[in-house]
């Protein structure tokens, strides 16, 4: 135990006495703090490409159901039986002296 105490402790001491080696060890522990610790690091930055992906993939989506909605929106305006149908159909709405009757299905 006492060698290795002491060759460990002459290893720690050549170590520190060569100023090269404290410009190294500074270096990487700048760079491990850098990667590892910093608000930018490896991790943060695997989080925001993640997040941007997600973020793509919604615009594509949304994109997409504009260009649909436009779609049905000249459709719809273009032929009014259709207006009609969606008024009726959806929003219950009548004709004078007309009588709905909706009718629920039991769940």
């Amino acid at each position: 135990m006492r060698i290795f105490t002491s060759n460990l402790r002459q290893l720690i001491q050549g170590f520190i006495s060569r100023p090269r080696h404290i410009y190294l060890a500074i270096g990487i522990t700048f760079l491990l703090w850098m990667s590892f610790f910093d608000g930018n690091g490896f991790y943060q930055q695997y989080t925001l490409q993640k997040r941007l992906q997600q973020l793509d993939e919604e615009k594509k989506y949304y994109q997409n159901e504009i260009v649909r909605l436009e779609k049905a929106k000249k459709e719809y305006a273009d032929n009014p039986e259709v207006m009609e149908k969606i008024a009726r159909e959806q929003y219950f709405l009548q004709k004078k002296g007309e009588d709905v009757y909706v009718i629920k299905p039991k769940k």
